[in-house]
């Protein structure tokens, strides 16, 4: 999965303007931080939270990490789920984020 990964992120490199766009996502504005977002959910909205134990960009052990880990049992309906992945578990782990997402998604009313 990482080969195909990589492959993908390198042919669209190869792009007329990829340059600038690159440069453009790595020095423009960082964009809202994670409190932010997570404050535009409705509290009643279910929420199941992914984390890769070997994500080294938002370390579970970090301050995000901690502040995620710590929702479920801040905020009703809220799931947080370790995999054996990165950042992207749905990438480095798509089978382990699908069997979690449906066992998440068994839970709510009107599933399974």
């Amino acid at each position: 999965a990482d080969d195909e990964l990589v492959q993908i992120i390198c042919k669209c490199a190869e792009d007329e303007g990829a340059l600038d766009a690159f440069v453009a996502i790595l020095t423009g504005p960082g964009g809202p931080k994670p409190q932010q977002c997570l404050a535009r959910v409705p509290e009643e909205m279910p929420l199941c939270l992914l984390w890769g134990t070997e994500d080294t960009i938002t370390p579970d052990d970090g301050p995000v990490g901690q502040m995620f880990q710590a929702l479920p049992e801040a905020r009703p309906n809220t799931q947080y789920v370790k995999l054996p992945a990165n950042h992207c578990p749905f990438d480095d782990a798509p089978e382990a984020s699908n069997r979690a997402l449906i066992a998440w998604l068994d839970t709510l009313p009107g599933g399974k």
